[in-house]
Order: structure tokens, then sequence, then C-alpha cells
């Protein structure tokens, strides 16, 4: 099966990674808004920055405002991916570029660090949560050293690495296949890589794609997937 272009990147309107981070003002007390890099986010409308060396961090913003968690590690790290579960919309999760987890189980108010053995101190660069099972979570790690793919099956208690036969190159997006759980798809620096073990072993999966960094993907419940790249524009995956 051969991936289909649907525009290059100035069809799609230049930059595809430009983007804002919202983040609270604490003089003001309100959200403003500051030009990064990149923007990740969900179908719920929640969006974090993934990049940008002024990214919204403590030492941008002064110390959070009373009442708010910092849900990074401090220091620099700022925010680089959060996901909500479909299935419970109270469950969320964060990562950060410090590699730091959390989770919240009553839509934000409390937060909990889930952040454990095996996982690396590099930056998480996005969380999928199963769409049937809030506590079916993945995340993707960057970075060149091993430990890509990671997936609790408990809320965050614990995580086992999944990335196997993966290269040690970044990973930036992750798919569960909309018609398959078990089908898993990993977006990295030379393209896609495809499981139909549960992450047990990997395949290349770039028909008709360049080997470039794959940094989003989107499905249908029709089965179609679609991909967005670095520099080379979206594919789509029909489904047979």
């Amino acid at each position: 099966v051969n991936l289909r272009a649907l525009g290059r990147p100035d069809d799609l309107g230049g930059d595809l990674g430009a983007g804002h981070c919202w983040c609270a003002d604490a003089d003001a007390g309100t959200l403003a808004a500051d030009q990064q890099d990149a923007v990740e986010g969900d179908a719920l409308g929640l969006a974090v920055v993934a990049g940008g060396e002024d990214a919204c961090t403590a030492g941008h913003l002064g110390m959070p405002p009373g009442g708010f968690t910092d849900l990074t590690a401090g220091g620099s790290d700022v925010l680089s991916a959060i996901a909500v579960a479909r299935s419970n919309n109270d469950i969320i999760y964060t990562g950060s570029r410090g590699g730091r987890v959390m989770m919240s189980t009553n839509g934000g108010a409390d937060w909990n660090n889930i952040t454990s053995s095996p996982l690396p101190t590099r930056s998480i660069t996005s969380i999928t949560v199963s769409p049937t099972n809030a506590n079916l979570v993945y995340l993707t790690v960057s970075g060149y050293a091993s430990g890509h793919v990671f997936r609790s099956t408990n809320g965050g208690a614990s995580w086992t690495d999944i990335s196997n036969n993966l290269p040690n190159i970044p990973t930036s997006a992750f798919l569960i296949d909309p018609l398959n759980a078990s089908t898993l798809y990993a977006g990295t620096d030379i393209g896609v890589f495809r499981s139909t073990d549960s992450g047990a072993t990997w395949t290349v999966f770039n028909n008709n794609l360049p080997p470039v960094p794959v940094l989003a993907f989107a499905a249908q419940a029709s089965g179609l997937i679609q991909i967005g790249t670095y520099g080379r524009g979206a594919y789509e995956l029909p489904h047979d």
C-alpha cells in the first residue's frame, strides 16, 4: 500500500511548525501568546508548545502564580506534550522536554508525577491514549540514545519500553490504528515504522514516503490514516 501526497509544504501554509504557546501571565493573571517553533495539540482543543527558546517557563514568567502546579521538572524545562483520554475527559496526561510525565484524574484540578524507570530524561514528543481505555497510554521520546516508545497499561503506575528493534533516532509521533489496536505506528526522523504485534517488532513503513521526519498522525474511523512531515507535506494511507 502506497502513501499519497496531500500537498506540498507551501500548499499547507508554509512552515508547518509555526504556532503559539499560551501561558499564564503571573502579573496580569491572564493568558498571553508567545510565538514559538511548534505546537502540539489534540482533538479536544488543548495545545502546548513543543519547542522554542522562549517557551513558557518559570524563568520566562517568574514563579507560577498561586494555585498553579508546575508540571515540568523546573528550571528551563517546558511542557512538550499533552493528551486527554477520550473515554474519560477528566484524565489528562502531560509530558515535558526534561522527561517529566504528569497525570490528572480530575480534569486538571490535581496532578500526580508518574515519571518512573525505564523512562529516560529526554524530551517527550507525544502522548497517545487509547480511545477506549484511559489507562492505556503510549509516549514517544526524542534523542539518539536507546528507548523511544513506551507503554503503560495502568495509567502510568509503571512503564514498559516497547522500542525493541526501532532505530535509535528521534521519534516524534505515534498512532494506534483506528481499526486494529494491536497495530501501532511510530513517526521518526526517517519516516514511519509499523508494528502489527503491539510493539513487539517494528518494520519500515515508508512506501511512497520519503525518509523525512514525521511529526504528526491523524486517523479517521474509516481507517484512513494521514501523516504530516517536516518539509515534505502531508500524506495519507487509505484503508484497503
